[in-house]
């Protein structure tokens, strides 16, 4: 879901911080306090947050907080804000004059707004930044707007698909080799008013360690453009910082790589970004190929075994597995080649 917040509660919202010069001017302190702006500005002290959490604001509300304004600079409160000289009035109605211009005008950009309050670029980023990231994560634009949409994509993703991902490792000498993962596509998540479709990877070690043989990924499934499937996951251990990001075709009905199943199942290439598992970490990408296994759209058979948790739990465990003997990568390399060209 892209969080939009609109012009005028950005402008507000700038004239608002304490980053705004007009602030240090009126209240003639260096630490502003949120409750002391809203105090100023005629407002609760709830307002103020309540725009940044979604609220907006129309022009009749702004207008009458620039009068508010007004009249605590022309009649300040004694004891609550300080008198000011003319040099600092006259300063303070220059800056507010220019600012409701600036709010009114819809020409007027928000940037140039916050030129006027004594901003730089960099500040008014992070102060709008600061906004739509309390309403969502980094990355707002993976949200579905609603659950429909997100339902049309999971069912025809949800389900347990084989991962295979092509790497060169160095063992005496370079070599090629398949990474088999096992991935599953969950279920559908809401978070505060969109929806996300949640993954988990398994991937597994190269060399493996005593009790483990594969890394575990939590992730994303994100459809956005109508012929790619964006792919986010970030590994759960965290001694080793690790994300993988594989970009697909919407993929096709395909025969299994190396089932003897004549059922089609849906397939998808592409290309993948990650770390490697030496020691420096080293930058890696190639080929990735997908293959469902079990499907919510694959027969009453199928969608039973999705239902069925023993089977899930062996799936993803036994499936991550390294593939390395001659024939199997070459039967994996001619399967992308083909596919690949058929796409």
């Amino acid at each position: 879901m892209a969080v939009a917040v609109p012009r005028e509660t950005k402008k507000m919202l700038l004239f608002a911080s304490s980053a705004n010069r007009f602030w240090s001017t009126v209240l003639q302190k260096g630490d502003i306090s949120q409750n002391q702006v809203s105090d100023f500005m005629g407002v609760s002290h709830a307002t103020i947050p309540a725009w940044k959490n979604g609220g907006t604001i129309n022009r009749v509300v702004a207008i009458n907080i620039f009068k508010n304004i007004r009249t605590n600079l022309d009649q300040p409160k004694k004891g609550k804000f300080p008198p000011l000289g003319n040099a600092e009035h006259n300063d303070a109605i220059e800056i507010l004059n220019g600012f409701e211009e600036d709010f009114l005008n819809d020409s007027v950009s928000v940037y140039e707004a916050a030129k006027r309050l004594g901003m730089t670029m960099q500040q008014c980023q992070i102060i709008i930044d600061d906004v739509i990231y309390k309403r969502s994560p980094l990355f707002p634009r993976m949200y579905f707007d609603t659950r429909e949409e997100a339902e049309a994509t999971f069912g025809a993703y949800g389900g347990m698909f084989q991962l295979w991902v092509k790497r060169q490792v160095a063992n005496g000498k370079r070599r090629d080799l398949w990474l088999q993962a096992a991935l599953r596509v969950r279920y559908i998540l809401e978070v505060q008013g969109g929806y996300v479709i949640r993954c988990k990877l398994n991937a597994p070690i190269i060399d493996p360690e005593p009790t483990q043989k594969y890394w575990e990924y939590d992730g994303f499934l994100v459809q956005k453009q109508p012929n790619k499937i964006f792919w986010m996951f970030e590994k759960r251990r965290i001694d080793q910082y690790d994300q993988f990001h594989c970009i697909t075709g919407l993929g096709r009905p395909a025969c299994c790589v190396f089932d003897n199943d004549e059922k089609r199942q849906r397939t998808m290439s592409g290309m993948y970004l990650t770390t490697g598992q030496d020691e420096f970490q080293s930058i890696e990408t190639d080929r990735v190929l997908l293959q469902r296994k079990f499907g919510l759209a694959a027969g009453a058979e199928k969608e039973r075994a999705l239902g069925d948790e023993r089977l899930m739990r062996e799936f993803m465990h036994s499936s991550p597995q390294i593939i390395d003997d001659e024939t199997r990568c070459a039967r994996l390399d001619n399967f992308c080649d083909k596919f690949t060209q058929a796409s």
